[in-house]
């Protein structure tokens, strides 16, 4: 199916590029604004995919094929992503000194608001209603060009205070890699199974893990995309755009459980699927 899409796509934008050389019937355009978006996919009773916002912004070029058809080609620069939140039994690793991988099971509390920049290629045909309303269906391709994460990791209860800490999560998940910590970690001191535990106040994507299994987010997505646009005048308009990923975001060979481990102690890795889901709302205009 990837191939089939891009073959589209490639198939859209050579064609407009022709339909540019022969200048007859085209439209230019801009437009930029803010994102809503989330994760769709399946969930444990401890965790919740939210809404995170972000910003859209770039150009297109569109062939008018009748006074109310067009179709429209279009490269953006697109932040779509989730929040995360774990709440619920889980675990940490700890090193100590007679022991690097110390394992304790206890209460987690995790947020995280994760952000994927993708440069986008949206290719839609678009249909006008009158002088004010146009709306429009197609699918899109997305590349990803930075994906990052940011939040707070908090574990242990109440009774047991020794080991409770708050940790600081700075995720690249491009260039972290396997149990890296942030240079700019402090030391938090805690006394685990009776000994002394420095556990880094900010760590990366992937401290937990002893190897590397690739990145957490996949580099492509593609779906469908859709929406209306109402026109102040001949050029100013304002829109509302969705997109449907077609792909799993997650690369199940690296998202592992947050609640079980194996007998041996070893990640449980997903296999769920896990889509992208966006709504932009956007100011532009057609030349």
């Amino acid at each position: 199916m990837f191939k089939h899409c891009t073959l589209v796509f490639v198939i859209g934008i050579l064609l407009l590029s022709c339909l540019e050389t022969k200048g007859q019937g085209l439209t230019f355009g801009i437009r930029a604004g803010l994102n809503y978006s989330k994760f769709l996919g399946e969930q444990t009773a401890e965790e919740s995919f939210g809404l995170n916002n972000g910003f859209h912004f770039g150009i297109n070029v569109g062939y008018k094929i009748s006074d109310v058809i067009y179709v429209r080609s279009e490269i953006l620069y697109n932040q779509q992503g989730s929040t995360y939140n774990y709440s619920g039994q889980g675990f940490y690793f700890f090193n100590l000194p007679t022991d690097n991988r110390f394992l304790i099971q206890d209460s987690t509390n995790l947020k995280l608001d994760i952000s994927n920049a993708y440069l986008s290629f949206p290719l839609t045909a678009h249909f006008s209603v009158g002088d004010k309303w146009e709306f429009h269906g197609g699918g899109y391709l997305n590349f990803l060009v930075s994906p990052v994460g940011a939040g707070t990791w908090r574990f242990g209860s109440r009774d047991q205070v020794n080991y409770v800490f708050e940790q600081g999560l700075n995720f690249d998940y491009d260039g972290d890699l396997p149990g890296e910590q942030s240079p700019f970690a402090r030391a938090i001191l805690l006394i685990v199974d009776g000994q002394d535990a420095n556990v880094p106040s900010l760590v990366g994507a992937y401290y937990l893990q002893t190897e590397d299994r690739g990145d957490l987010i996949n580099k492509v997505d593609y779906g469908l995309t859709g929406g209306i646009s109402y026109f102040l005048n001949r050029g100013l308009y304002l829109g509302l755009k969705g997109w449907y990923g077609f792909r799993d975001v997650t690369n199940n060979t690296v998202d592992y459980s947050l609640r079980d481990l194996n007998p041996d102690n070893s990640f449980i890795y997903s296999d769920d699927f896990d889509r992208n889901f966006s709504l932009d709302f956007s100011i532009g205009f057609k030349f």
